[in-house]
């Protein structure tokens, strides 16, 4: 889980946070409210659509998905990962008192992931043994990405 997150406001204009994610080498990034309250969440793709239709100077509230994957401090890595393929999403938010606390994207799982040996992998960051029901699906994803490192 990556803690602290980066976060936007829904009046940052769309340029500034193209701006943000492309400093950071980022791909998407939560939309909070001051007191950290998760309005939504803005990509790299849909906001240089909206940067090339011309509207690059509006606030992110108006192109925002307000439909987002929220996960509780104390789910399982299988609970996240079953999120993250159901809803064929990049990242999961962590709530906590509906407050963001942190973040965990499918990189962060793939990661996890490295060890990965037959039916269970060991899981460092809970230190644990776990059974994944998306181990498969992780695995495949992970040796997709090699190509990119």
């Amino acid at each position: 889980m990556t803690a602290p997150v980066l976060t936007c406001s829904p009046t940052d204009s769309v340029d500034s946070v193209i701006r943000m994610l492309e400093n950071r080498d980022i791909r998407a990034l939560p939309v909070c409210k001051a007191d950290m309250k998760v309005l939504g969440v803005v990509s790299k793709e849909n906001l240089k659509k909206q940067s090339l239709l011309g509207q690059s100077s509006i606030p992110i509230s108006g192109c925002m998905n307000k439909n987002v994957i929220l996960a509780g401090p104390n789910q399982s890595t299988s609970e996240v990962e079953d999120l993250l393929v159901k809803n064929d999403v990049g990242s999961v938010f962590v709530v906590e008192n509906e407050k963001l606390v942190g973040l965990i994207t499918r990189t962060d799982l793939l990661r996890q992931h490295q060890y990965y040996h037959g039916l269970h992998y060991h899981n460092k960051a809970f230190e644990q043994l776990i059974d994944s029901p998306s181990r498969k699906m992780i695995y495949a994803l992970r040796k997709n990405l090699k190509r990119f490192d």
